[in-house]
């Protein structure tokens, strides 16, 4: 799984400057001192105590309160999607270590919001390893990019970025007792689709690379292919059997063939009508003088009556 990935599923900024994380004692912020911009925070909650964290409960309420200026919308909105779903990193309580990287509203965009929530997933499934009860980073993008890589027969999945937006709690439900009834993970077919789609596909000279085979769902979202082409995902999900779909998928791509081909032959057959025509009112205009003298019954300019 790469930043591409996160791309795909959310939609966050990917590339830009690391974020800075704030650390107890540390200046992370040339404006501001690490432990000034939390005792900041905490009186906007009514948090007395220099130790006690921010509870996401009181930052929601604060969101809906409607009292807010827009730069502090930004603020404590980024750190309520990333404390609580996209980079939980212990309860419910505010990742103050955040608060240097939404100190500067204008920066938030700039910053690779990707490479963090993939940072924190990585550490959360490490400690998940070693035994820890509490996982933390954002689980739901473990099970999104496994949906959307691995899909059963006769389901139809849309892979419009961002990928989170064909997923509520009932489809995950759907899906995960679909898994078990197969008998658990890793018993669907894998996608045709190259994920992580976001990522641009170059080789080491910098110059696009040649897409793999049946590649229809590769390049729709780089050229303009006619709509009524269906991609693989589709001709997998409306298939029967693997013999089926290979039929289908070869019936695809010679109709996408003649498409193609009819595109580039109109263009042709106009300008061979149209220099066909130039060529007949050319012929037209320059008739001979001996075949004007005979259809006039004239010899060198001199009457033959």
């Amino acid at each position: 799984m790469t930043e591409d990935d996160i791309c795909d599923v959310f939609g966050l900024p990917n590339g830009g400057h690391d974020l800075e994380l704030l650390v107890t004692g540390l200046a992370s912020s040339s404006s501001s001192d690490g432990e000034s911009l939390k005792s900041l925070w905490r009186e906007r909650y009514n948090i007395i105590s220099g130790k006690d964290p921010i509870p996401l409960s009181a930052v929601k309420t604060k969101l809906l309160s409607n009292g807010l200026t827009d730069e502090e919308f930004k603020q404590t909105f980024v750190l309520f999607a990333m404390s609580s779903f996209l980079a939980p990193a212990s309860g419910a309580v505010v990742d103050l270590r955040l608060l240097s990287a939404v100190e500067d509203v204008s920066r938030i965009d700039q910053l690779n919001w990707c490479k963090y929530v993939l940072e924190e997933l990585v550490i959360g499934v490490r400690e998940a390893v070693r035994g820890a009860k509490y996982v933390r980073g954002c689980i739901v993008l473990l099970a999104i990019v496994y949906f959307h890589r691995y899909i059963k027969r006769g389901t139809k999945l849309s892979n419009e970025l961002p990928l989170i937006q064909h997923w509520n709690g009932q489809k995950f439900g759907d899906r995960l007792k679909r898994e078990e009834a197969a008998g658990g993970l890793g018993h669907s077919d894998r996608s045709e689709v190259v994920f992580p789609i976001s990522r641009k596909h170059s080789n080491k000279s910098g110059e696009a690379s040649s897409l793999p085979n049946n590649s229809v769902d590769n390049v729709r979202h780089i050229v303009d292919l006619p709509a009524d082409i269906r991609t693989d995902e589709e001709v997998h999900s409306s298939s029967i059997d693997d013999v089926h779909e290979l039929l289908l998928l070869n019936k695809r791509d010679s109709e996408l063939f003649c498409k193609r081909y009819m595109d580039r032959m109109n263009p042709i057959k106009l300008k061979m009508h149209a220099r066909s025509e130039q060529s007949s009112l050319k012929d037209s205009s320059q008739v001979s003088p001996s075949a004007a003298s005979q259809e006039t019954g004239t010899v060198d300019g001199v009457g033959t009556e």
